[in-house]
């Protein structure tokens, strides 16, 4: 007698896995799976943080002399070399094709919010007009993880925020 055939078939994959093809797709069909979620999740951090250290070398191009000096740019040029890091390292991960776990996410958005804090402690600390953009990391980590870690990167906001208060060196205008 025959084996029957054991290998899986597409009746008996969850919806969310199955191929979709022909007229009857809706838009629907086109949202990603939850295995994909992370990876789309990583790839957009990727790009923003490709545009974020665009305009931090903008943005260190017209107000260097504001800065209280060397100290202040070897900081300002440190938090970048970790980000420009941390991107080259995400991106050779995604190509080797892991699924990428809410972990993953978090330690992105953290080495961010710390990056942010160090811009900020350089940089005017609470007197900087940029210190808002803590909340595009805040409302990331709300979209894009669970509950608890999206409250660590509240967390790590708070206290970078607060830690600007306490300790940053200051622009100097009248240069």
């Amino acid at each position: 007698m025959a084996e029957p055939d054991t290998e899986p078939t597409e009746e008996h994959l969850p919806p969310s896995r199955r191929r979709r093809s022909g007229p009857e797709v809706d838009d629907w069909a086109l949202l990603p799976t939850a295995l994909d979620e992370g990876r789309i999740w990583l790839a957009w951090l990727v790009r923003l943080r490709w545009l974020a250290l665009f305009a931090q070398a903008v943005t260190l191009s017209f107000v260097f002399r504001l800065l209280d000096g060397v100290p202040a740019l070897v900081v300002w040029g440190v938090a970048m070399a970790v980000l420009v890091a941390a991107n080259l390292w995400t991106t050779g991960r995604m190509a080797a094709n892991e699924v990428v776990d809410p972990a993953s996410i978090l330690a992105q958005l953290l080495i961010d919010v710390g990056a942010l804090t160090a811009f900020f402690a350089v940089g005017g600390g609470p007197d900087n007009p940029f210190t808002p953009l803590y909340l595009v990391h805040a409302a990331m980590a709300a979209v894009m993880l669970p509950p608890r870690m999206a409250l660590t990167v509240l967390g790590a906001v708070v206290l970078g925020y607060a830690g600007v208060f306490v300790w940053h060196l200051p622009l100097h205008y009248e240069r």
